[in-house]
């Protein structure tokens, strides 16, 4: 059916160290909870209206957006080196989505977690804050 996209045909890359190239992440991710656009608005409402109003400001951000999946801490590649320390730049990121279309932008990381499970894994979360523009192609 066209339009239906598998994960398997898409990709996250980014880069692993500040100033460095986006590299493929795709091997260490189970899951992306969503990568949104939105455009900022800002309430409206005059005296006398019964409903909530709005104008659009023209500016537009992306959502922030966890990252989770597999830990590990030996490759040099593997999210523990990527997502995790301290960065005092933001990260070049590029979403390859299973139709070709990309979306590239810069992002800080704010967070990373690691998740071990009683009975076996360790997983991770990370946080991204894409930031400045986002340039779809």
């Amino acid at each position: 059916m066209a339009g239906i996209q598998s994960w398997a045909d898409g990709d996250f890359s980014i880069d692993a160290t500040d100033g460095g190239s986006p590299q493929s992440m795709k091997t260490h991710i189970r899951e992306i909870d969503g990568f949104e656009v939105v455009r900022g608005n800002e309430d409206y409402t005059t005296l006398g209206l019964a409903w909530e109003a709005s104008v659009l400001t023209g500016l537009r951000s992306a959502s922030e957006f966890t990252i989770k999946g597999l830990y590990d801490d030996t490759a040099s590649t593997g999210p523990n080196a990527t997502f995790n320390g301290t960065h005092a730049v933001t990260r070049s990121c590029v979403f390859t989505f299973a139709s070709g279309k990309t979306a590239s932008f810069e992002a800080w990381i704010l967070g990373f977690k690691r998740v071990p499970k009683p009975k076996g894994r360790t997983d991770y979360e990370a946080r991204i804050k894409p930031t400045g523009t986002i340039t779809e192609a």
